[in-house]
């Protein structure tokens, strides 16, 4: 623990909402905010080497999976604004488990 005055930045963290609510319940159970419990964890692995590349490992499949779901967003999104713009009816089926994604575009011709 350091014995320099407390300085702080604020910063917005994106979580997923099962892992929020658990990691909420622990800072509760404990009197802790997550800040602090996220702050103890990073250093552990930091000097923990060991445990720093298992954490990783998980980080950066959540990661590559987050991305896939924010390109799938994007698609979406630019094609329905492309078949709304030229009046093309469309629906649009989505299939997400934790392991895949598939997306079908079912288009309507009149």
């Amino acid at each position: 623990m350091s014995k320099h005055p407390l300085q702080t930045k604020q910063s917005t963290l994106r979580l997923e909402h099962l892992v929020s609510d658990r990691l909420q319940d622990v800072c509760r159970k404990n009197g802790i905010c997550r800040e602090v419990l996220i702050e103890a964890m990073f250093e552990y692995c930091e000097a923990n080497p060991e445990f720093l590349s298992i954490v990783l490992t998980e980080a950066i499949a959540k990661n590559d999976y987050r991305q896939q779901v924010a390109n799938m967003r994007r698609a979406i999104a630019e094609t329905t604004a492309f078949c709304t713009q030229k009046g093309i009816n469309f629906t649009v089926l989505e299939s997400r488990s934790q392991y895949h994604s598939a997306t079908i575009f079912a288009l309507h011709m009149n």
